[in-house]
């Protein structure tokens, strides 16, 4: 039986009029969309579907509610059937649109998984992407600029967010010459390159160089070596020792000289015959020398020298 039926059989059995049955249960009878339940009970009932039907919904919930209309790209503003999206009004409030092609729409920039909402007067970014190594300042690049050019600049890392902590790793065709270098990372502006505290060196960046960013500079993390030399004598009374190895101390400054880098001996230019043969004969062996910070201790396994002989200390500088 009928919804509308069963009402007007209570109604006649009442013997109420339809305008004072109205009035006392405080209903207006719409046999569309008014259950038996809500006029009776004054609560909603369930739609056939076994859902509450939603015009049976509160205004909070139905007013200004989130609809799905699909996916869109970003770059072109196109929805998935190649449609722009409309402009922002109050018809459409509510209405989103799943971004699945990164890129800048309406002054914005998209990634895959933000949503764009229509706020019904302006569009509303909600960013659900997941950062990648990119967005977090990390990333490969390539630089093919010349050896002797000191602003470096590498190829384009998609996503690329230039952020402190950042490490980027940099493959170079040409090893590098120039003194001070900087680097340019996929377009995101030049910047001082730094090691150990101060400005790199021309021949400091390796042809696989690694950059960390620290909000001001490029810090290279890992420098190829670079080396420097003294002009260091050694005078024939200072070998010390009773036996083999006998040992040579030195002082200086002028190279750097630390617990653990690469340290070497080379016959010093224009060195004699006599003091070549006595640099062979010592039998010098570098490695196994006992450095120090500023210092090294030199060890010599063949023959003591008895005359001065000129030398160059090369040690590691990076």
């Amino acid at each position: 039986m009928a919804e509308h039926n069963v009402i007007a059989r209570i109604r006649t059995a009442l013997g109420y009029d339809t305008l004072w049955f109205k009035t006392r249960i405080g209903q207006v009878i719409d046999d569309s969309d008014v259950s038996l339940t809500q006029i009776l009970t004054g609560k909603a009932d369930l739609g056939p579907d076994g859902k509450l039907p939603v015009g049976q919904l509160p205004g909070a919930v139905t007013a200004g509610g989130l609809a799905y209309q699909g996916t869109f790209n970003a770059a072109t503003g196109m929805d998935g059937g190649g449609a722009a999206l409309p402009a922002p009004s109050a018809a459409n409030k509510g209405y989103y649109w799943i971004c699945d092609t990164a890129g800048t729409f309406q002054s914005v920039v998209f990634n895959p998984k933000d949503w764009a909402v229509s706020h019904g007067d302006r569009w509303d970014h909600v960013d659900n992407s997941d950062p990648t190594l990119a967005m977090l300042g990390c990333g490969y690049a390539t630089s093919s600029t010349a050896a002797a050019t000191a602003a470096k600049t590498t190829s384009a890392i998609v996503g690329f967010v230039r952020t402190v902590g950042g490490c980027v790793a940099v493959s170079f065709t040409y090893q590098s010459t120039a003194a001070s270098p900087t680097l340019d990372v996929s377009g995101t502006g030049a910047a001082a390159v730094r090691c150990n505290g101060a400005a790199a060196t021309a021949d400091m960046i390796p042809l696989a160089g690694l950059f960390e960013w620290d909000g001001t500079y490029w810090q290279l993390l890992n420098p190829a070596p670079t080396w420097a030399e003294a002009a260091v004598t050694l005078a024939a009374a200072s070998w010390t020792g009773s036996a083999v190895p006998w040992s040579y101390a030195i002082s200086t400054t002028a190279v750097r000289i630390t617990p653990t880098n690469l340290i070497h001996i080379r016959p010093a230019a224009g060195i004699t015959d006599e003091a070549l043969s006595a640099l062979a004969a010592a039998g010098i062996d570098d490695t196994a020398s006992v450095q120090a910070w500023g210092s090294i201790t030199l060890k010599a396994y063949g023959t003591k020298p008895t005359v001065a002989i000129p030398i160059k200390l090369i040690a590691q500088a990076t």
